[in-house]
């Protein structure tokens, strides 16, 4: 992909989030979404089939990066090695508020959370290939599960109580984790 594609696709898809702020996905308009980009509707529909398609490349990049930061020393054992990963975690997450609540937030009919649940449990079953049916469901369920809470309370955490320190909550996300996904 040449330098000009790239830039006009990231220009698209800062413009999106921007706009899925304070807007439904279903909300938005093309011209809108082009007159924040500052480009044409040729211009979009040059890269994109509609809105739908911006959307799901922009949520596509976004959980990518999600894995990256949260598989990243997440086999850390040591006390001290967890609370150094959840830390990173927490500071990926609020240093990448405006998408994350945007996604959160879309109205998309995709459930964004669920995304990135699946995700993660799409590598730990990699990881621990060969499995039964059986311990891929239970880690599919459990992790679900799990991960709707730790999703939570980061969404909590940026929207409501943006005052607590990383360590706080990162504390709370290492223990939910502990609790519920041993694996």
């Amino acid at each position: 992909m040449d330098i000009r594609t790239q830039y006009t696709k990231k220009i698209l898809k800062e413009s999106l989030i921007k706009l899925l702020e304070k807007q439904k996905l279903h909300e938005i308009t093309i011209k809108e979404l082009c007159g924040t980009a500052g480009v044409n509707k040729s211009t979009l529909y040059a890269h994109y089939t509609d809105i739908y398609a911006l959307y799901n490349d922009a949520e596509e990049d976004f959980l990518q990066m999600i894995l990256s930061v949260s598989w990243n020393n997440s086999g850390a054992r040591s006390s001290k090695e967890r609370k150094e990963h959840y830390i990173n975690v927490c500071n990926f997450y609020k240093e990448n508020k405006q998408p994350l609540l945007a996604f959160y937030n879309s109205g998309a009919n995709d459930n964004f959370v669920a995304k990135i649940g699946e995700m993660m449990a799409n590598k730990i079953i990699k990881n621990h290939e060969p499995i039964t049916k059986s311990e891929e469901m239970n880690i599919r369920m459990r992790f679900g599960y799990s991960n709707q809470g730790y999703m939570y309370v980061i969404y909590l955490w940026l929207t409501k109580y943006p005052e607590i320190p990383v360590d706080e909550i990162a504390d709370v996300l290492i223990s939910e984790r502990s609790n519920s996904t041993k694996f």
